[in-house]
Formats: C-alpha cells, sequence, structure tokens
C-alpha cells in the first residue's frame, strides 16, 4: 500500500504568490478539504480553515491538488491525516530562519549521535535540515537507525535529510576516488555524486538538492551543478547554503545575486565553548552584517548574550530583501542540548515580535534562485 504523501510547492514564497498542494491516497474515503493554519507560530490562539481539494479518483492511486493564495505573511501549516507539512509567506521586511540538526556515528567534525530535538521541532512543526555525516559506509546503509528516524521525520514532517561529505571520505561513496573534496577534479565529483544520488534514493529519499561538503574546490561545484545539486554549504564558519558557492551554469560561473542576505548565526555551543565565542556586527549601512569573534570568555552563561546578538539581529533594518538567521543545533553535552532547546524556544517566541518565519534550506535557495 502506497501511504499518503503531500507536496507543497513553492515552501518560502513571496505574498501574492500561489501556493499548490499535490496528494496522494489510497484510502476509501479521501478528505474534500485540508486542514490549513494560518500564522500559526505568531498567534497563541489559532484557527484552522479548509482548502479545497480536488481529487482525480480514476486510478488505483487517488491524486488531488489544491491550489490557493495566502492573503498575509507569516508561518503555516497544513494537515493531511498523520502528515504535516509548514510553509512561510514573507515580503521584504522578514527574516528567514533555517535550522540544521547534524547526525553522525563519532566525534568528527561535529555532530549528535541521538535525536535530543525532536520534541521541541516536531511538536511546533518547525521544518528542519537534518544534516547527515558521511564518514564510513554505515552513514549509507538502511539498517543504521538513524535513518529509520531520519525517514519517519521526512516523509511526517517533510524535514530534509542532507548529506554532509567530509573532505578525506569520498572514497566511502566511490571506491576509486583518491581525490580530496577540495582538489577533486570535475570527473572524480560527478561520480562521487552519481554514487551519492543512488544510495539517497535507496534510503528513501528524493535526490539530495542541497550538499554539505567540507572544502568544496572548483571541480566539485562544476559537477554539483550538473547533477542538480541546487546549493552547496557546510557546517561551522561557513555560510549553510554558500549562496556564493551556487553554480547557476556548467560554466561555473558564481553569481553575485542574493535574495536573501547571508547573514549568519550559530546555535549556542558556539557561545559555550571556550575560549572564543561569536557576536553578531552590523556593517555601516546597518543593514547587513557578519559573525565576528568576539575576545571574552564564551560559556552556558553567555545565552542572554546570544539572545542580546539575536535581538540586534531581528531589529537590524533591510534594504528590500528578506534575511536569513542560519542556526546549527550540534553537541552531545547535556549543557549544550539544554542550550540548544532554549535557543529553539526563544525563537519560536520571537514570531510574536519580529517578522520571523521558519525554512528548509532548499527552500530558501529555490526563492534565492527564483
Amino acid at each position: 500500500m502506497i501511504p499518503e504523501s503531500i507536496t507543497i510547492s513553492p515552501r518560502l514564497l513571496s505574498l501574492g504568490e500561489p501556493v499548490t498542494i499535490h496528494l496522494t491516497s489510497e484510502m476509501e474515503y479521501v478528505p474534500l478539504t485540508l486542514e490549513l493554519t494560518p500564522r500559526y507560530l505568531e498567534q497563541e490562539f489559532t484557527v484552522g480553515e479548509g482548502i479545497r481539494v480536488n481529487w482525480d479518483e480514476t486510478g488505483p492511486v487517488k491524486r488531488g491538488v489544491a491550489i490557493f493564495t495566502p492573503e498575509e505573511t507569516g508561518n503555516y501549516v497544513i494537515r493531511f491525516g498523520e502528515i504535516f507539512r509548514s510553509f512561510a509567506v514573507v515580503d521584504e521586511t522578514y527574516t528567514v530562519c533555517t535550522m540544521s540538526i547534524p547526525f553522525s556515528t563519532g566525534p568528527y567534525p561535529r555532530g549528535n549521535q541521538l535525536d535530543f530535538y525532536h520534541s521541541d521541532v516536531h511538536r511546533r512543526h518547525i521544518p528542519a535540515d537534518y544534516v547527515v555525516l558521511i564518514t564510513e559506509a554505515k552513514n549509507l546503509s538502511p539498517d543504521w537507525d538513524v535513518h529509520k528516524t531520519l525517514h519517519a521525520f521526512h516523509r511526517i514532517a517533510g524535514d530534509a535529510i542532507v548529506p554532509y561529505l567530509d573532505n578525506r571520505c569520498a572514497s566511502v561513496l566511490a571506491s576509486k576516488v583518491a581525490s580530496s573534496i577540495s582538489d577533486m577534479p570535475e570527473e572524480e565529483a560527478l561520480a562521487v555524486l552519481y554514487h551519492l544520488e543512488i544510495a539517497w534514493k535507496a534510503l528513501g529519499y528524493h535526490a539530495p538538492l542541497i550538499v554539505h561538503a567540507s572544502l568544496p574546490g572548483y571541480g566539485f561545484e562544476r559537477a554539483a551543478s550538473q547533477e542538480g545539486v541546487i546549493g552547496i554549504g557546510g557546517l561551522g564558519g561557513e555560510d549553510i547554503l554558500g549562496a556564493q558557492r551556487l553554480s547557476e551554469n556548467k560554466s561555473g560561473k558564481i553569481p553575485d545575486n542574493n535574495r536573501l542576505r547571508s547573514n549568519l548565526t550559530h546555535g549556542p555551543s558556539t557561545y559555550q565553548n571556550p575560549p572564543v565565542g561569536l557576536s553578531w556586527q552590523p556593517s555601516d549601512d546597518g543593514q547587513s552584517g557578519v559573525l565576528n569573534p568576539s575576545m571574552y570568555q564564551a560559556r552556558g552563561q553567555d545565552m542572554p548574550r546570544l539572545y542580546q546578538d539575536l535581538e540586534t539581529f531581528l531589529t537590524a533594518g533591510t534594504s528590500g530583501d528578506p534575511r536569513r538567521l542560519s542556526v546549527i543545533l550540534d553537541g552531545d553535552a547535556f549543557d549544550v542540548v539544554e542550550m540548544n532547546r532554549a535557543l529553539i524556544s526563544h525563537l519560536i517566541e520571537k514570531t510574536r515580535e519580529h517578522h520571523l518565519v521558519f525554512a528548509l534550506s532548499e527552500d530558501v535557495v529555490r526563492f534565492l534562485k527564483a
């Protein structure tokens, strides 16, 4: 039996644009309407409404389509049986937050070995990028317990499962590859990405649209653009989407136009680990900024400093386009996990004070490239 499925396109859009919803089901009786809740994070008490679905019931699998145009900005959620999908509507005053949760079997380069944030993220229907660090063959096995969990998140909540390729571990995907990702020629990179797509589909995910890679070189970027990858990013100090790395054509030319500014904030572990922390500092125009090292001993009690930096970021002016806030929830230590959970709650509360929405990385890139 084919399970129910729902696809929303686009999941990040400008006010005034239409949303198309595609559904499949083998239920004998399918619903005539979908439950839609506008601004579900921004309001304490929410009221859902119905969206009419047109069904084609001629085949064994019923297929439905619904099209509507949201009338206000903010965070939206749609329910179809046990499945939930969130999407966001923005204008130029908004900040778009992406939330990444790394998974790994070891400490390198970073990542959670257990799921610490399921209740915090899915109870409030926050879209999340679960980043799987590929450092050994086990990371590509359907028997790995992590994939059993993530596949459920992918189907029920629509979370993105994003591969992370370490610079030294390309041979896990293609055994004949000897080069590291940073100096890999295009031909070898094509082989690595081809095997990655096959492995990802075998695990039950769609072909990866975003690939995280440590130190990707020019050959890897060119190959990614040919293989349908729309964004290359990394964990750590670099931009999570790496808009400056997006290859929009086969020449490998890197575009400068970026509808979402590459503003970046780390999760609280940055503020927890001594000796250096990061704080957001605005540029001269007061509308964009970067995270610069701040010379203080950053420890757990510096969460107020993180909240202060976030407030400064969210209240900064814009220059006509939405801005992006990128949060990475990493670390297995108890105090770091609790700080990360506190940050999730804090950001959700901020949707009631600021123009703030949540989206997947791939949705941000699609919006960027529109």
